[in-house]
């Protein structure tokens, strides 16, 4: 079992199957017999304590091993499986650690240890609660930016240039994803109000793995968003990102500035205008709203926006 990458992801491209399932896999190997009996009770367990649904589990240590199979010749996955730990979603502490369960000789959960996120991505952690519904049928991958034909060292726009979106930075990344949530699931939703408030785009991106987030690091999803024609979509438009998260259907606001609103130049000051006209958007009612910013058409190209939650650059 899982002795290639390929086996490692589940359709939804993160780590996260039906736990019977999981014990049902193992038993097609002797290597793994000591994990599968009693991860089957650790499944009936949870079972029991869930009104009998049936608990999905995440594997964060899946990741690494995926990297491991890619990059190391001969690699056994057999060999790194050892006792199973379980941590329930949810229940966690105010630094992000959760309480660890193993199973005793008698077949019940008993604490453990504390289960940190470093921990659990080298360890054998099993993450057991409810799935993540989340509608991922338009998600696109991160791509290269389209080249921009603007002068070599130039921080200026010129009418008519490419803009390219979609570089981001988390500041707190268990703040807007807790480990055992797995892989970030986020979108950008920017607009303009030309011609009356307006969605320039709206694009969910597919699930990135966390470790590109890691440490404050920044990650370009490389996204074209459109030529910036002054006489089209004027002089600025809005940015907001959000983690999305599932549950019920919900909508949130974007005020625009009206369309009064002039940026500061070199000789005249800001006239800033608020508010303006309102655009209603759908989200679910669990997603993370990461903040948003206005960029200006006379802004540096290589300035950095605040969102509050996160950072980000256009390009």
């Amino acid at each position: 079992m899982y002795e290639s990458a390929e086996q490692l992801s589940n359709e939804g491209g993160d780590y996260v199957v039906y736990l019977d399932n999981v014990t049902r896999k193992f038993k097609s190997s002797a290597k793994f017999a000591k994990s599968t009996s009693k991860l089957e009770v650790l499944s009936a367990k949870v079972q029991s304590l869930n009104n009998g649904k049936k608990p999905m589990v995440f594997f964060p240590k899946a990741e690494t091993l995926e990297d491991n199979l890619k990059t190391k010749k001969g690699f056994s996955v057999a060999k790194e499986l050892l006792e199973p730990i379980a941590v329930l979603k949810g229940a966690y502490y105010d630094d992000y650690s959760a309480p660890g369960y193993t199973l005793n000789s008698s077949g019940n959960l008993v604490y453990n240890r504390n289960i940190t996120e470093e921990f659990a991505w080298e360890n054998d952690v099993y993450v057991i609660g409810e799935e993540e519904l989340i509608d991922c049928s338009e998600c696109i991958q991160a791509v290269d930016p389209v080249p921009n034909p603007i002068p070599i060292n130039s921080d200026l726009r010129i009418d008519g240039r490419t803009e390219n979106g979609g570089k981001i930075q988390i500041l707190d990344l268990n703040d807007v994803e807790h480990w055992f949530s797995g892989k970030l699931e986020l979108r950008m939703i920017v607009t303009g109000v030309k011609s009356g408030a307006t969605v320039l785009r709206d694009i969910p991106f597919q699930k990135t793995k966390r470790k590109h987030f890691k440490d404050k690091k920044w990650f370009d999803y490389g996204t074209f968003l459109f030529n910036w024609n002054l006489s089209v979509l004027g002089d600025y438009n809005i940015e907001k990102w959000i983690e999305r998260d599932g549950g019920p259907k919900g909508t949130f606001s974007i005020t625009m500035p009206s369309t009064a609103y002039k940026p500061a130049t070199s000789t005249t000051p800001e006239i800033n205008a608020f508010p303006g006209a309102t655009l209603t958007l759908n989200i679910q009612k669990d997603d993370d709203d990461l903040g948003s910013s206005l960029i200006q058409f006379t802004d540096n190209i290589s300035q950095e926006y605040p969102l509050g939650r996160a950072n980000i650059l256009r390009q």
